[in-house]
């Protein structure tokens, strides 16, 4: 898999030194005048020296102010439609060699983790009983006490010293988190291919500084719960909800979905569903690259089937 978001063509804007000549005449606003707007054939019709070509020109009409400002903004944002920030693969991985210990090389920060056959990387571990709010919060000891006094209080207005029965306890599994410490750039682009043979679960990828537990950027995709799709910033004063979308993100039986994440050298950001965008956010909070990738999950049995990592070519 080549993600399509950024695998599509490997291209790059050549920006042109100064041309000492002035090109254009000045730009006139609407209404008082026409400006005189020239520029040389293109010759050569390959995407990448139209790009350039057309860069060229943006550079040369904003230096003469030979244009609306507005209108190159919007060439600006034509020419990086379709130039890939992202060129350089830093790590992909489908897991067919059954390790994920090499090639490349993850490591386990807690929980337990395996490939589970041909069909990827997941969380697993012993089950430990115990019931948990939907919440996931902590029950203080005095909650437990009022409990406890109530199913005993219903038990006596029943003529019965015996309480009824309760719910068996539902099994639930210690969260897991297993990161890979191969450095990449602060604009990126991450696609994942996920499976969830239960229909339930979550899975959270971070791209993190200071250990995978520290500061950096949090996509948590949950496959029960709404919103589905949540990204958090995390920073040295907190957490902090930059976007969500209430997408469904629940796999069709023996299929899995495509999650890509964007991040630009301007620090815009999107998340796609196959080819949809559902997320779209802009935070420059971060501007140093990260140390790796962590994925965390605290429940369900979310499978990775592929990862791939791109980053820009600096």
């Amino acid at each position: 898999m080549r993600l399509k978001a950024f695998a599509a063509a490997g291209l790059a804007i050549t920006l042109a030194a100064p041309v000492a000549a002035q090109q254009y005449q000045p730009w006139t606003p609407p209404g008082t005048g026409v400006g005189d707007i020239t520029g040389g054939a293109v010759e050569d019709r390959s995407v990448e020296a139209v790009l350039d070509t057309l860069t060229d020109l943006i550079a040369a009409g904003r230096r003469d102010r030979a244009a609306s400002p507005d209108f190159l903004a919007d060439l600006d944002a034509l020419v990086a439609r379709y130039t890939n920030p992202w060129p350089r693969v830093i790590a992909t991985d489908g897991f067919a060699d059954g390790n994920y210990t090499r090639n490349p090389s993850w490591q386990v920060i807690r929980g337990r983790w395996i490939v589970d056959g041909n069909q990827g990387l997941r969380p697993t571990s012993s089950e430990t009983a115990g019931s948990a709010p939907s919440d996931r919060r902590e029950v203080s000891t005095e909650e437990l006490a009022v409990r406890l006094l109530g199913t005993l209080l219903a038990g006596s207005a029943q003529g019965s010293g015996t309480a009824p029965a309760q719910p068996t306890p539902a099994a639930l599994r210690e969260p897991g988190t297993i990161a890979l410490g191969t450095g990449i750039t602060n604009a990126f682009a991450i696609g994942v291919d996920i499976g969830d043979p239960d229909g339930r679960g979550d899975l959270e990828f971070r791209t993190y500084q200071r250990g995978p537990d520290g500061i950096g950027y949090r996509l948590r995709v949950d496959f029960d719960q709404r919103p589905a799709l949540t990204l958090y910033r995390v920073g040295s004063r907190g957490t902090t909800l930059i976007a969500a979308s209430a997408d469904s993100v629940a796999p069709s039986t023996g299929r899995a979905i495509q999650v890509i994440w964007l991040r630009r050298p301007n620090g815009g950001m999107q998340v796609l569903l196959g080819d949809q965008a559902v997320l779209e956010v802009t935070d420059t909070g971060f501007r140093d690259p990260w140390e790796g990738l962590a994925i965390h999950s605290e429940s369900g049995s979310p499978i990775v089937r592929r990862i791939e990592i791109a980053g820009t070519a600096g």
